[in-house]
């Protein structure tokens, strides 16, 4: 028997500030996730901790960081921007 994915997925906005902000809860039935920088300015991710300017997973303009079946993270996701008001568009099941 296969497992399904998931069937439906939702989309979010999120506003992220210049201290660290929780962005994606942890959640143990999580199978996707892409968190996509839609701001002009450079967000970095942290996994399961305070985000920290410079440190962790750099999301240029327009990058994109994606939770999937090779990349089965379920924890807390936190991000920081390098200037404040920026949004992250998050799709996740």
């Amino acid at each position: 028997m296969s497992q399904t994915l998931f069937t439906t997925a939702s989309n979010v906005n999120v506003e992220v500030d210049t201290s660290s902000t929780e962005v994606l809860e942890a959640d143990d039935t999580r199978v996707f996730a892409r968190i996509t920088n839609d701001s002009d300015a450079v967000i970095y991710l942290a996994l399961g901790e305070a985000a920290v300017m410079n440190k962790g997973i750099r999301l240029a303009v327009g990058g994109y960081f994606e939770i999937n079946i090779t990349n089965l993270y379920t924890g807390s996701v936190n991000a920081i921007a390098a200037a404040g008001s920026k949004t992250l568009t998050i799709t996740h099941n």
